[in-house]
């Protein structure tokens, strides 16, 4: 098994927690009936993708896909007792490539930073193709997260220029108008900006490398950087905590 693949996946499950309840609070302001078609971009392990299928599609059906092999892996192993829920190891565009009016809503979570905008305006154009009329997409993305932008940066700039070339926070602005440009009419949106504390900077940059697929080693930049004298802070909570500050955006999209 490639170990760096397994790492990542071990990554992923580490901070895949503090983002179901965003989209959980998501799902809840679309409207879904028990016999739906959900379609989920991007499920790492499939447990949201799990949940609808039980508890909010039982009647329907949840299609679920991610590009990771060994997510993929994980979410077949865990989930394949429940008959409602099929799993595809695929990107989110080959996987709605070819599909009309098939699905009743599409979802995703913490992903669409990581498409690039010009892919990203392509899943848009096949997300609105594969909804059947009046159907709604649902996307949280990540827009910002500048205090710890900031203080990666600092350590080492080369590693900042390699994250940056991976992920592609996008402004909800700019998202509205590659929406609208496929066709879709924006339902709703807001952006929330929301803190996660750590006890230790060591955990905050384990989850930082979570988030990152485990591909940066930032604990490792970190101790480095401050082994050579460079004065690093991240930012405190009131209770003397350290602080992992996202800003997220949130959009309920309808396909006319």
């Amino acid at each position: 098994m490639d170990e760096t693949r397994e790492s990542a996946t071990e990554y992923f499950k580490r901070s895949a927690g503090y983002q179901l309840k965003h989209f959980e609070r998501l799902i809840t302001k679309i409207p879904i009936t028990d016999k739906d078609h959900v379609f989920e971009l991007g499920c790492g392990t499939a447990v949201m993708s799990a949940r609808m299928a039980k508890e909010i599609v039982p009647n329907g059906q949840v299609t679920a896909c991610d590009p990771e092999e060994n997510r993929i892996r994980l979410a077949m192993e865990n989930f394949s007792d429940i008959p409602n829920l099929h799993i595809i190891h695929a990107t989110g565009s080959a996987a709605l490539t070819d599909k009309e009016d098939l699905y009743d809503v599409i979802v995703s979570n913490f992903v669409l930073h990581w498409i690039k905008e010009d892919e990203l305006q392509d899943t848009l154009r096949k997300t609105f193709i594969a909804l059947k009329s009046g159907g709604i997409a649902a996307h949280n993305f990540i827009y910002d997260m500048p205090n710890t932008f900031l203080t990666l940066g600092k350590m080492d700039k080369e590693k900042m220029k390699e994250l940056r070339n991976i992920l592609y926070p996008i402004k909800k602005e700019k998202f509205a108008d590659l929406a609208r440009e496929v066709g879709f009419v924006t339902v709703h949106s807001e952006s929330t900006t929301f803190n996660t504390e750590f006890d230790t900077i060591d955990d905050l940059l384990r989850m930082s490398d979570a988030s990152c697929f485990g591909l940066f080693g930032w604990e490792k930049v970190y101790n480095d950087a401050k082994s050579k004298g460079m004065q690093l802070e991240f930012d405190t909570s009131d209770s003397g905590k350290h602080v992992h500050g996202t800003k997220l955006a949130s959009f309920i999209l309808k396909k006319p």
